[in-house]
């Protein structure tokens, strides 16, 4: 594509998957994708057919939803190969699972406009009941009430039936503060929760999604107005946990485990009898996640957490040196034992210029200044890159300014990982603009030791910058040949 939307809060994950696999694999879901020779699988042999190195394995970063100057957004795009794919919507009906449907773009558009009126009746009823609420309070106190018929409907007949009306039979509505996960041996995402807007009378969401790059779209859990079990929510935290089949999400003051298959919920208790948001969440082995800052209490966090979820047990780590300031929204990934935090949203602006790296063999941080990028510090996603050399951490998207004054931003910037004092960064073309337009940093050979940045020509494209994202050399961890490292999964 040659257009990709400004936007932020949106929903993103790396997925891994064998090529070789995933043409020739004798499953159901391919076989039926053959049969139907839909737009998901015909853009996945597509991507397939123009990557860029010979091996097998090869890594796609999906992107889903987020906010944008308009409203809410509902498409997905994939980056591979150095280049932006645009997800074709194709979802199975709920009402009917034989039943699959493929949305064009003025499809889309129309979908998006009834959710937006949907919206409003929503906005609409819940302002109104605000106010009968207030007013029945005042009554009961033998005060004069607001000027209001209290037994008047919310809604008049036609605004309930089109608020009712189902916008989402077939793919996801459009949301931000969500989160998506890949499911590891099913060519799979399964996005969770989020909200439809910003106002505070806006629809949290509950439901749970699944996206087959084989066939696209289906839902696999409902939203929910009870809240039986799974509350609403938004800027939580999810993981995928392959041995059980479960995403493991942390939201408030409980864990909670939901089987893939199934949908069973189970949970769990929290560190804190406190609601914590906009942290973030990492895996550091097989069955053991960390937690990093937040929202607690109405204050920003920089406490560190282990959560090992077989023994459903908390431990609080240890932090030596100087940390970083509490911070929320931010971006994090571990790599090779040590849990890299970049950015996010605090009080001390300075602070979010610098990424910081915490060892946990030591449990100690260290300071590294990059340079500073179009000043997005929050609502962007950031994703790894293992499989190049070296590695890589990906920014995508984003928000400047005060939440009354969002400004939202399409940029897609590439970091390479530090090492022996070596760093460096690329920015992508931002797809609205020429390549020539778009900065490039690049360590001073001269200034190494004080990580000093000089801007360079950027005439080169990008494919000739990068290396390429996937080596010939590299294969898949887990073998005889090449074992995982200690610490990683």
């Amino acid at each position: 594509t040659n257009e990709m939307k400004e936007r932020g809060f949106h929903a993103s994950c790396v997925v891994t998957i064998d090529t070789e696999q995933y043409l020739q694999r004798n499953s159901v879901e391919q076989q039926k994708a053959k049969k139907e020779n839909n737009a998901v699988y015909r853009m996945m042999k597509r991507i397939i057919k123009e990557k860029n190195n010979k091996s097998n394995i090869m890594e796609l970063l999906v992107v889903h939803g987020g906010r944008s100057n308009t409203n809410s957004d509902i498409h997905m795009d994939i980056y591979a190969n150095e280049t932006w794919y645009h997800v074709p919507m194709v979802g199975k009906s709920r009402i009917n699972k034989k039943k699959i449907k493929e949305y064009d773009e003025e499809e889309i558009e129309e979908i998006q406009q009834r959710q937006l009126e949907q919206q409003q009746l929503h906005v609409k009823k819940q302002h109104k009941l605000k106010l009968q609420k207030k007013a029945e309070a005042q009554i009961a106190a033998g005060e004069k009430p607001i000027d209001i018929d209290i037994t008047e409907p919310l809604l008049t007949k036609e605004e309930e039936e089109e608020l009712n009306k189902m916008v989402d039979e077939y793919i996801p509505r459009a949301r931000f503060g969500h989160q998506m996960v890949s499911r590891q041996g099913y060519a799979s995402v399964v996005l969770i929760g989020g909200g439809t807007s910003n106002d505070k009378f806006g629809i949290l969401l509950n439901d749970i999604w699944e996206f087959s790059l084989y066939r696209g779209w289906s839902c696999l859990k409902e939203h929910e107005v009870e809240e039986n079990k799974l509350p609403s929510m938004r800027f939580h935290t999810a993981l995928y946990h392959a041995p059980t089949d479960n995403i493991i999400m942390y939201h408030g003051c409980h864990v909670y485990h939901v089987n893939v298959e199934t949908m069973v919920v189970s949970i769990k208790k929290g560190p804190c009898e406190d609601i914590r948001t906009a942290h973030s969440t990492n895996w550091i082995t097989r069955d053991q996640l960390i937690v990093f800052g937040g929202v607690l209490k109405n204050a920003q966090q920089n406490d560190l957490w282990i959560y090992h979820v077989t023994k459903n047990a908390w431990r609080q780590l240890q932090q030596l040196d100087e940390q970083p300031c509490a911070r929320s929204h931010h971006g994090s990934f571990v790599h090779n034992e040590k849990l890299y935090i970049y950015a996010g949203e605090t009080r001390k602006a300075a602070d979010l210029d610098s990424l910081y790296v915490y060892t946990l063999s030591t449990s100690s941080w260290e300071c590294i200044t990059i340079p500073v990028v179009n000043n997005i510090r929050k609502g962007f996603s950031i994703s790894l890159f293992e499989s190049t050399n070296p590695p890589q951490f990906i920014r995508y998207g984003g928000v400047t300014g005060n939440r009354r004054e969002y400004k939202f931003h399409n940029n897609f910037h590439v970091f390479e990982l530090p090492g022996q004092g070596h760093m460096k960064s690329f920015v992508t073309p931002s797809i609205m603009l020429p390549v020539d337009e778009q900065p490039v940093f690049e360590l001073s050979p001269s200034h190494q030791q004080d990580n000093a940045f000089r801007s360079v020509s950027a005439s080169t494209t990008p494919r000739q910058m990068t290396s390429n994202l996937m080596p010939s050399s590299f294969q898949p961890w887990g073998n005889n040949n090449n074992p995982a490292p200690t610490g990683m999964w």
